[in-house]
């Protein structure tokens, strides 16, 4: 079950098209062009992606929006990596990062700071499960990692939310 929830949306709503049914990438985009047509990123201009390693993000890249993938377990995986290259002895593991820490350095500071703002990231938009994707910086979208798929449920959130209430422009 996906769930949205907005600082507009006061519930978190279920979207039936996406429950219980997996479907392929083709599928996905072919729904996504039947349901919104040509809409799919009318008034988006940020989508921010949490997820673990483990979890395939897709698109990685987007032309039609500013897009920020965070991989929350990336410290936990540096260490890992760091650790696995240490020799066991304790003088020969000084040694060796001592040779080594200009370019672990190098190589490191990239994914931890972008961790380092992931999780800051998170806790602001009260993200309490992965994977989450947040649109405009104002609409999270649970348990989905593909971004057009997420971007269908919000388009349809936002198109129930406006003849909800009324409204005949976009919010």
């Amino acid at each position: 079950m996906q769930a949205i929830r907005s600082k507009a949306w006061s519930c978190a709503l279920a979207f039936p098209l996406l429950m219980g049914a997996t479907l392929s990438p083709a599928q996905t985009i072919q729904a996504n062009q039947v349901i919104l047509g040509d809409h799919l990123y009318r008034g988006v201009t940020q989508v921010e992606i949490f997820a673990n390693s483990a979890m395939l993000v897709t698109p990685q890249r987007s032309d039609r929006f500013k897009l920020d993938i965070y991989r929350l377990d990336a410290m936990a995986r540096v260490q890992q990596s760091i650790n696995q290259g240490l020799p066991q002895n304790e003088a020969d593991a000084r040694a060796w990062l001592v040779a080594n820490e200009a370019r672990i350095r190098r190589q490191v500071q990239p994914v931890v700071a972008n961790a380092a703002n992931g999780i800051t990231l998170a806790m602001h938009y009260r993200i309490d499960r992965l994977p989450a994707i947040v649109v405009n910086r104002q609409t999270v979208v649970f348990g989905m990692t593909d971004v057009n798929a997420a971007l269908a449920a919000f388009q349809r959130a936002r198109a129930s939310s406006v003849s909800a209430s009324g409204s005949r422009g976009v919010q």
